[in-house]
């Protein structure tokens, strides 16, 4: 099998691409991360948006508040807050969580971070060999239940803890009704203690190998 999947990669010409990628520290360590994520963003929510859009699901299935339906927010505050917003404007803040100001920080941040927790001298002959499927289906698992655990404490610490639901979390739910965009509509700090800092966690514990890193990241 890892035979198979060095052959589909070089036969794809992605094998010196994969190793030239590694030779710089920055592409690996942090734009990697980004595009993985920003892709898995991109792409889901464009998919989900379709289903919603041409009515491709049935709406029982939706995540509704009452006084609400899937594109018309109500006017009304409920009583954590909630209020009238655009999907348009949903995504001008999605986006600024992706790409804004926090976002390059943390791009800045990981590299010396990942490289120094890391300790390889070279990540070609670290990483350069891809994993075996077994090998990446066994991580892949391992890095979603830690992974999971963390993100659920990062985020009921801000449901149970007054200062973080009333200046970060709090945002988040000021939408009536869940959209696929809305899912980044969240203030930076949120997006650290739900995105960030589990991912961190996650990598420091499981270790895995940079292309199940990318993986978990975009999964």
């Amino acid at each position: 099998i890892r035979l198979f999947l060095s052959g589909l990669v070089s036969g794809l010409m992605l094998g010196n691409l994969w190793k030239q990628w590694l030779e710089n520290e920055w592409l690996a360590w942090s734009v990697g991360p980004f595009l993985a994520y920003s892709m898995s963003f991109a792409i889901t929510t464009l998919i989900l948006e379709v289903i919603l859009r041409f009515k491709l699901i049935s709406k029982k299935y939706l995540i509704t508040y009452p006084g609400s339906n899937v594109r018309q927010l109500s006017t009304k505050t409920s009583e954590k807050g909630a209020e009238t917003l655009s999907v348009w404007n949903q995504i001008i803040q999605a986006f600024w969580v992706v790409s804004g100001p926090a976002a390059i920080l943390n791009k800045l941040v990981g590299k010396p971070l990942f490289s120094y927790i890391d300790g390889h001298p070279s990540l070609v002959k670290a990483y350069g060999e891809l994993p075996s499927v077994t090998n990446v289906f066994i991580t892949i698992i391992i890095m979603e239940v830690v992974g999971d655990f963390f993100l659920y404490w990062g985020h009921r610490i801000q449901h149970e803890i007054p200062f973080l639901w009333e200046r970060f979390h709090k945002f988040h739910h000021s939408l009536k009704t869940p959209t696929p965009v809305g899912t980044l509509y969240i203030d930076n700090v949120d997006a650290s203690l739900q995105g960030s800092l589990p991912v961190l966690l996650t990598w420091l514990i499981v270790r895995p190998h940079l292309f199940c890193f990318y993986l978990y990241i975009f999964l």
